[in-house]
């Protein structure tokens, strides 16, 4: 089991199914006797023992955390035919998942090849401000009627869907947030467009003047529901990058935007295209729902198994995971001196 020692909140835990050389930055853990090796990896991936490595970490720019704090984490292990039982259940489940995540990436494809419109007769040649609207309605901050809020964060890298969102009475917002957007209307994020935040939501809101709120000026020639599609391409992407201007947080202008050519095909071919478009999304959608049912049955084992927020209710033994785990370089490894 590989664990990523150094910056250990970026969770970076890893089991190699081939031998080789890691860096000193990576420790090499391997189960001793009275704990399962296949259920090693779901220990070492536990948020908890992340948590605790974040907390024992020294350093401040590469915090690290040394095996001999890792190994004073604590939890309570069933017996080995428990463990083999939930090693089983754990097994299944991360199968399951990385089917579906293989699924999640065939549908993503889908997407990538189908928004590369195909070359037919009759193509027509447009630019994107001729056939798109930045809607610049302004929000009064002093008699705001709105409820949400949508920022930066909240929006996810090459997801269209928005599931994520902030409420006025929650929370402190600047007062660069005066944008309205209105449901099915596509929030872009004009900073660091390489993060690819392209949103539509179902609900009304505000968000800030640098995330733009767009809207398609002809159905039919451009349906909306294509737009975020369209803005997520590579070509697009590659197109924004380029016009962005700054080095810390690069922006773009929706006027540079707005030279960007689109060739669509007749009304037709295009409704087809933006069709397909939107049922692989929420066949990907789907699978994100499965994937995250998928962790929720390995946080539930856990939980059940290894004991509850109550460690009275246990009856599994407290144990550390130095005392059933090894750091290879001061457990069984044979050191170069050692061959031959």
């Amino acid at each position: 089991m590989l664990f990523g020692r150094r910056r250990a909140y970026l969770r970076k835990a890893a089991v190699a199914p081939f031998d080789g050389i890691c860096s000193g930055d990576i420790t090499v853990i391997a189960a001793k006797e009275g704990l399962s090796p296949r259920l090693l990896p779901f220990i070492v991936q536990n948020e908890s023992l992340f948590d605790h490595a974040v907390t024992n970490s020294a350093g401040s720019l590469s915090p690290r955390v040394k095996w001999q704090s890792l190994s004073q984490f604590e939890f309570e292990l069933p017996n080995a035919d428990k463990q083999e039982e939930l090693a089983d259940i754990l097994w299944a489940a991360q199968e399951t998942r990385s089917r579906y995540k293989q699924l999640l990436t065939a549908c993503g494809d889908v997407v990538k090849i189908t928004i590369c419109l195909p070359e037919v007769c009759g193509m027509t040649r447009y630019l994107l401000g001729d056939l798109v609207r930045n809607c610049k309605e302004k929000v009064d901050r002093d008699n705001n009627p709105y409820e949400y809020f949508v920022a930066g964060d909240h929006m996810e890298t090459e997801r269209p869907r928005l599931t994520m969102r902030g409420r006025f009475d929650e929370a402190d917002v600047g007062p660069a947030f005066i944008r309205l957007f209105r449901p099915g209307q596509v929030l872009y994020g004009s900073r660091r467009t390489y993060l690819k935040k392209v949103s539509v939501a179902d609900f009304e809101g505000v968000t800030s003047n640098v995330t733009f709120v767009l809207e398609t000026k002809d159905d039919s020639i451009l349906p909306q529901r294509l737009l975020p599609f369209l803005l997520l391409s590579d070509r697009f992407t590659s197109y924004s990058i380029g016009k962005s201007k700054g080095s810390t947080n690069p922006y773009v202008l929706f006027s540079d935007l707005a030279d960007f050519e689109i060739d669509l095909p007749e009304p037709k071919t295009v409704a087809e295209i933006a069709d397909i478009m939107c049922a692989a999304e929420r066949l990907k959608e789907d699978y994100r729902s499965l994937i995250a049912t998928c962790d929720d049955v390995v946080k539930s084992q856990f939980v059940e198994m290894f004991g509850g927020p109550d460690p009275t209710e246990s009856d599994c033994p407290p144990v550390t995971i130095g005392e059933l785990a090894a750091d290879m370089r001061y457990g069984t490894s044979k050191k170069a001196s050692d061959s031959g």
